[in-house]
């Protein structure tokens, strides 16, 4: 009896020393993988930091105004526009003015478009996407520094009288024409209140739009003289 209890005793001790070796293993595996995890993000965030923003940074000074809240109709508010972006342009030291419906890094009056661009096929049962737009003038890419990488930029012609047109960046390009030149193709703007179709005259340079270590997003950007918005940002 005595040597049977010895074996059990030994087999039990045994058993408890598995276990806890299993138990500190996976303890150790659990560390090393959340230190892997962290390393990586770290290196993505730093990779993110070090390419920085995408658009000018130093000397840039931004106003935003609302002639709604004065009770400005539509063309007293182009008149105001117009008239603070010469007196911008006058001052001193400003080498660059432009207005926008909003500037990076801001969320404030963002716009959003419902799109469905020609020759792009959607899963079945979807007829569209959405993207993030901003409204900006001729000026608006010099002064932010954010490069026109192919085609050109808006232009004082590009009014309510001539085509409609747009920008986009480089990754909507590769999410919906990839290999492929966008200028010349077309967007189908399916917006509830004015549906319409914009031609892409520009290719502008990815940069960050709303976080500095967000994920690559596909944008576009209107004229201000075919899209207007009450609200808008001096540059």
């Amino acid at each position: 009896i005595r040597s049977l209890k010895d074996d059990g005793s030994e087999h039990v001790k045994g058993s408890w020393l598995w276990g806890r070796s299993l138990l500190v293993c996976g303890q150790v595996a659990l560390a090393l993988m959340l230190v892997t995890v962290t390393i990586f993000m770290y290196r993505a965030f730093n990779s993110r930091l070090t390419q920085g923003p995408g658009f000018r940074t130093e000397g840039l000074i931004f106003a935003s105004f609302d002639p709604v809240l004065a009770r400005y109709n539509d063309a007293r508010a182009e008149t105001f526009f117009r008239d603070i972006r010469e007196r911008a342009a006058a001052l001193p030291g400003v080498t660059s003015v432009s207005l926008a419906s909003t500037v990076p890094m801001r969320t404030d009056n963002l716009q959003v478009a419902q799109i469905a661009p020609e020759g792009f096929t959607f899963a079945p049962g979807i007829e569209s996407a959405v993207c993030p737009s901003v409204i900006v003038d001729e000026g608006y890419f010099d002064t932010t520094g954010i490069r026109i990488v192919e085609g050109r930029g808006f232009r004082a012609t590009d009014d309510g009288h001539s085509p409609q047109v747009a920008i986009v960046n480089q990754r909507f390009v590769a999410r919906y024409w990839p290999g492929q030149s966008p200028i010349g193709k077309r967007v189908n703007i399916r917006d509830v209140a004015t549906p319409r179709t914009v031609e892409i005259v520009g290719v502008a340079a990815d940069s960050r739009y709303f976080f500095i270590v967000e994920p690559q997003l596909e944008f576009m950007y209107f004229p201000h003289t075919q899209s207007p918005v009450s609200r808008r940002s001096l540059v």
